[in-house]
């Protein structure tokens, strides 16, 4: 039995997200994180926070400025460490 390889999605990209800290506009430091195409090379952000609705948006908001005509980015990769708050 032969072995299918997968076949590269055209719908969706990877993308690389980039956890960091930021100076914001009153001088504080902040959370943010960064989305990068992997295919395109296009990057977007900051986002303020490092929750998954702050990596959600930054990647919806890369979908609509990157021009490598995908339809989706998906979190593939990851740089930096998410500093999760404590409740």
């Amino acid at each position: 039995m032969a072995i299918r390889r997968k076949r590269k999605s055209r719908t969706t990209a990877p993308a690389t997200v980039l956890f960091t800290q930021r100076t914001n506009e009153d001088g504080k430091k902040q959370l943010c994180c960064y989305a990068q195409c992997t295919y395109g090379g296009t990057s977007f952000g900051p986002v303020w926070g490092h929750s998954p609705a702050s990596v959600a948006k930054c990647l919806a908001e890369l979908t609509a400025k990157c021009d490598c005509g995908r339809k989706y980015h998906k979190h593939r990769y990851t740089e930096g460490v998410p500093i999760r708050n404590k409740k």
